[in-house]
Protein backbone atom coordinates (compact mmCIF):
# COMPACT_ATOMS: atom_id res chain seq x y z
CA UNK A 1 0.00 0.00 0.00
CA UNK A 2 2.91 2.34 0.64
CA UNK A 3 4.47 2.00 -2.97
CA UNK A 4 0.75 2.91 -4.16
CA UNK A 5 0.64 6.25 -1.95
CA UNK A 6 3.87 7.39 -3.46
CA UNK A 7 2.67 6.54 -6.61
CA UNK A 8 -0.69 8.42 -6.33
CA UNK A 9 1.74 11.30 -4.90
CA UNK A 10 3.96 11.27 -8.05
CA UNK A 11 1.29 10.99 -10.03
CA UNK A 12 -0.46 13.90 -8.96
CA UNK A 13 2.39 16.07 -8.70
CA UNK A 14 2.96 15.07 -12.56
CA UNK A 15 -0.45 15.71 -13.39
CA UNK A 16 -0.78 19.23 -11.48
CA UNK A 17 2.13 20.71 -13.29
CA UNK A 18 0.92 19.45 -16.61
CA UNK A 19 -2.74 20.32 -16.08
CA UNK A 20 -2.79 23.39 -13.79
CA UNK A 21 -4.63 21.65 -11.29
CA UNK A 22 -8.44 22.18 -12.65
CA UNK A 23 -7.83 18.70 -15.28
CA UNK A 24 -6.72 16.81 -11.25
CA UNK A 25 -9.48 18.06 -9.23
CA UNK A 26 -12.13 16.91 -11.78
CA UNK A 27 -10.30 13.29 -12.20
CA UNK A 28 -10.14 12.97 -9.02
CA UNK A 29 -13.66 14.32 -7.63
Amino acid sequence: MEFLEVLMEGLDRVLLVRGGGREVITIYS
